[in-house]
Parts: structure tokens; sequence; C-alpha cells
């Protein structure tokens, strides 16, 4: 496709569309017709995040038999813009698996509470535990 060919293309979406997304006119330019192929194009490609919708992350916790709570995990992120940190999140997949992680492991104060307790009741009882 000649650049004036080229050019004609990206009037015609604009005229059409009013305000045509980026990535058709880079489409396009680089001649690949929406087809992302390496070869012919020494751009990467980036994947941007895509937030999921609610009923994505129960079902993936779900049919994972996950211990995270798919919806406790949605509005956590949600009210926090899907950001860790400083940084947008990038997969949010990954994020459930750190809070399982993160569920499997017992806390200090937890396990210093629940030796309390067992040490109360072998003072009651008479037996150590």
């Amino acid at each position: 496709m000649t650049p004036t060919e080229k050019l004609k293309v990206i009037k015609l979406l604009v005229n059409g569309e009013k305000g045509v997304i980026y990535e058709k006119i880079r489409d396009v330019i680089d001649d690949r017709d929406g087809k992302a192929d390496d070869t012919e194009s020494p751009h990467k490609i980036v994947k941007r995040f895509v937030k999921p919708t609610i009923e994505e992350v129960v079902e993936y916790c779900q049919g994972k038999k996950s211990t995270v709570d798919g919806e406790a995990f949605w509005y956590f992120y949600e009210s926090k813009g899907w950001v860790i940190g400083k940084s947008p999140m990038k997969k949010w997949r990954m994020a459930v698996a750190t809070w399982e992680r993160k569920d499997k492991r017992v806390s200090k104060t937890e396990l210093d509470r629940l030796k309390s307790i067992a040490n109360e009741q072998s003072e009651r009882t008479g037996r150590l535990i």
C-alpha cells in the first residue's frame, strides 16, 4: 500500500467514525490489517490491562477452588482503582494467586493467639498439649 493509499484509508476512517481508535490507524500505517505479525512490524504489541467483571473473578476463584473470596477481591481492588501500591495492576489472576498464598500463611499474631488458647486449656485441664 502506497503512502497516498494509506492516507486515503485513514481519512475515510476518521470521517466515517469521528474519533477512530488509534489502533486502527496504526494498523493501516503498518499494513497489518488488524493482524499482529512481529515479522512485518518492529513494534511491540502491548496488551493493556482490562478490568475484570465481578462475575469473572468469582467464576475464576470458584473454578480454581480457591480460598479467596472473589467478591471481596473484586471490591477491594475496585475501591483502589486496580492499583497495587503505586503501580497499575497488570494481571489480576496473579493477584488472586498472591491472595491465596497469603491466606495459607498463618500470621504470627494469629499463631500467638492460638498458642495462648491452648495453654489456657492445658492449665484448666491439667494436661499438656
